[in-house]
């Protein structure tokens, strides 16, 4: 299972970065006419309604959700009584808001599909030459973000972009263009993410550091913007391996840090951007006091944040990732039971249909299957087995990581067969191995590894059943193998 581990903290980054970058943006959508909640509709001022629906989403208790609930009727009730118009548009667009925090809250998609038809009514009855249109487009572009996040489909990452560049082309000297620029450099790095062109990363770091440099030293949000500067070094450093660019995420992580006082919301997020960064730069130099330092800055995150925070979940997997690769370095029982103890936490914190649910449920089948190796207990292994088949069966079909958990799901049932000499459990492995195969990309890096599996296991079955067939495919795929092995070895 070493292949799935390479690139534990690379995983982590990514997966980190796409949600704070998204919850970062969605801290700031109230309107500078946004509804008053009271069920009138009057007015507030953009830092009231900002307040506002910031304290809604630090609620950690019953009473906060039952408020919740009674903001969004109240508004429902406030787009009822609002004429067509621009009255309307501010009602809609402060629902939308308020239907946003419900769906960060439980995960309910049909509360974030109900923000996004807000946010285009709202977008719709405002006129292209009115004051707040930018904000609205940037709006709908936020929410368009989060369900691109959801459910991974490229037109909602499009659409986003274009409403982020509609809002920035329309506001060259509006206040809030900061905000807009960064909507705008998110969704560029989300594509660099989706599609791997580096033209996209290049844009995204260009926005980001214009949004550093129009941003004051004191400004409030410098150290979110830094932070998102760090991330996109870091995305860099991965697609190019340049060690300056690594360098530079762990200094502006270290810096965003520094310039975050105690209690602030995102200091958690912080901790984690530099905990990333800091395993990232163990896995490249190999000095311990950066794992170190990185488990460190995980297990303060975590310790900050409540259960039944958002982001609970994704600390604690990144918390249980980064015990792993002390594991593997360690050997220390100890460090595998604490993996095994913060990814548990980390599926059972997340909801369901969340796509990190699957993330979460694979590293913790991974923990599982080193515990097996250590000790050998026959229900590791059946349960690393069963989790490793949930994740199959969780992710969609076709989805980039599919072969790797195809793969993964191979080795539990081979291990198995070699335990217990069942059949069912070669044939089976057989079959996800060649799955894994056929979904991995020929110019992928990890293709010859999993040829060299399929190989290995075709050759287990030949001992087993004296089948030529099997012995020729085995063959076959060795060839297959040396081919790609001599391609990787060229090209270097």
């Amino acid at each position: 299972m070493a292949e799935q581990m390479v690139g534990a903290f690379a995983d982590a980054a990514v997966k980190t970065d796409e949600k704070q970058s998204l919850d970062v943006s969605k801290q700031l959508t109230s309107n500078t006419n946004a509804s008053n909640i009271s069920g009138d509709v009057g007015f507030k001022s953009a830092e009231e309604a900002v307040q506002e629906e910031s304290l809604l989403l630090s609620y950690k208790d019953s009473k906060g959700l039952d408020d919740l609930e009674t903001i969004i009727q109240r508004k429902k009730e406030a787009v009822d009584l609002s004429p067509m118009g621009l009255d309307r548009a501010e009602a809609l667009q402060s629902l939308a808001v308020s239907l946003s925090a419900r769906y960060r809250r439980f995960g309910e998609l049909k509360d974030l599909e109900k923000a996004i038809q807000l946010d285009q009514e709202a977008v719709d009855l405002t006129p292209k030459d009115h004051l707040d249109i930018a904000h609205r487009l940037y709006n709908l572009g936020v929410s368009l973000s989060d369900r691109y996040q959801r459910l991974g489909e490229l037109k909602d990452l499009e659409a986003a972009l274009e409403k982020f560049h509609e809002a920035v082309d329309l506001t060259p000297k509006d206040p809030n263009r900061v905000q807009y620029l960064e909507g705008l450099a998110l969704c560029f790095k989300e594509r660099f993410q989706k599609l791997g062109n580096i033209k996209d990363l290049d844009e995204a770091m260009q926005n980001f550091q214009v949004v550093l440099d129009i941003t004051p030293e004191s400004h409030p949000n410098r150290p979110e913007y830094m932070y998102n500067l760090a991330a996109a070094f870091r995305a860099r450093y991965q697609e190019s391996g340049e060690l300056s660019d690594l360098i530079a995420a762990v200094e502006t992580n270290q810096e965003t840090l520094n310039n975050t006082p105690d209690g602030h919301p995102d200091k958690a997020s912080w901790m984690q951007g530099l905990a990333i960064s800091l395993g990232l730069r163990f896995q490249r130099l190999g000095d311990v006091s950066d794992l170190n330092a990185a488990l460190d800055e995980f297990q303060k995150a975590v310790n900050l944040t409540a259960d039944d925070h958002p982001e609970k979940a994704w600390y604690l997997g990144n918390l249980g990732t980064a015990l792993q690769e002390q594991y593997l370095r360690s050997d220390n029982l100890d460090d595998l039971e604490a993996a095994l103890h913060n990814l548990q936490r980390a599926v059972d914190l997340t909801p369901e249909g969340q796509p990190s649910k699957a993330s979460w449920m694979r590293n913790l089948a991974v923990s599982y299957g080193y515990r097996y190796q250590m000790l050998e207990d026959l229900h590791d292994l059946e349960t690393a087995l069963q989790k490793f088949q949930q994740v199959v069966e969780l992710i969609p079909e076709g989805h980039p990581n599919e072969g790797g958990c195809r793969r993964d799901l191979a080795i539990a049932l081979q291990d198995r067969y070699r335990r217990l000499g069942d059949l069912n459990d070669l044939d089976r492995a057989l079959e996800n191995f060649q799955k894994a195969v056929e979904l991995t990309a020929e110019d992928h890096p990890a293709k010859a590894d999993r040829l060299q599996a399929l190989a290995a296991c075709l050759q287990s079955r030949y001992h087993r059943l004296k089948d030529h067939s099997d012995l020729e495919a085995a063959l076959e795929r060795k060839q297959e193998m040396n081919i790609h092995i001599e391609q990787i070895t060229f090209e270097a």
